[in-house]
């Protein structure tokens, strides 16, 4: 058997190195391999997650334009609807306001045909009762006057109805006046006689001797007629020292009693 030399020997040990330097770079060949490849398949990778990102965002932003195109959308016929019910509302009110006014012109044309119709009564009426208060005055009033004044010691001599005057000083009118031949007598006659009656009497009383000079010298008294009386105007005139002549039933009397005291203008 042959002796191993350490030639030999180190010969082994230096094919052994080589070997193994060879096995150490074929695996660190290996290992750049496989990083290089890790590498490649994360810039592979992170390439791929990039371009999904890149699609997200995209269809993100697509859907975001889409979502911001829907809403313009949906606000443009809200607006559009908003103009519409605006444009209705309008013509409706519009309406409502010529309904409102036709309405107001019927019932104007109403009230203006029923007041028409009550003035045409209330002058119907008041022709009426000017009639009644004429044919008072003509039969009643006018046939009584001598009768009743004499009985309170005051003669009479004429009678005049519908007495006027009219100067620059005014005007007055006078329905009946008694004259003798040192009174007169001014006779206002009244179908409801009133307390303002009274003192438009009264009033005219005040002009008689200016207005109607003729008269200037006699004793110039006053009396108010009607045909009703109420008893408080009654009381005030005869507090005004007029005479009070009223109907009663088919005749005239004077209400004013014996102790009356008239007044003298």
């Amino acid at each position: 058997m042959m002796g191993v030399t350490i030639e030999e020997v180190l010969d082994l040990l230096t094919e052994r190195d080589a070997r193994q330097r060879e096995a150490e770079e074929r695996r660190a060949a290996e290992a750049d391999r496989r990083a290089a490849e890790a590498d490649r398949h994360a810039a592979e990778r992170v390439a791929e997650l990039e371009r999904v990102i890149a699609k997200n965002f995209a269809e993100v932003d697509r859907r975001a334009e889409e979502r911001r195109a829907e809403l313009e959308r949906l606000e443009a016929e809200r607006q559009a609807e908003l103009k519409q019910m605006e444009a209705e509302r309008r013509a409706e009110l519009k309406q409502m306001e010529a309904e409102r006014r036709a309405e107001t012109e019927i019932i104007l044309r109403k009230s203006k045909a029923e007041l028409d119709q009550q003035v045409k009564e209330l002058n119907q009426q008041m022709g009426k009762l000017s009639g009644r208060l004429g044919q008072f005055v003509e039969a009643m009033i006018m046939p009584s006057l001598v009768s009743l004044f004499r009985s309170r010691g005051i003669e009479v001599h004429e009678v005049h109805p519908n007495v006027t005057a009219t100067r620059p000083q005014g005007s007055i009118e006078i329905d009946l006046l008694v004259v003798n031949d040192g009174d007169a007598i001014a006779v206002e006659c009244k179908s409801r006689l009133t307390v303002e009656d009274v003192n438009e009497h009264l009033l005219r009383m005040d002009k008689i001797k200016t207005l109607l000079p003729t008269y200037r010298e006699k004793r110039l008294l006053g009396a108010v007629a009607t045909m009703v009386l109420n008893d408080h105007v009654g009381r005030y005139a005869y507090g005004k020292g007029l005479y009070v002549l009223a109907q009663s039933g088919e005749t005239v009397t004077i209400k004013n009693d014996m102790n009356f005291q008239p007044a003298y203008w």
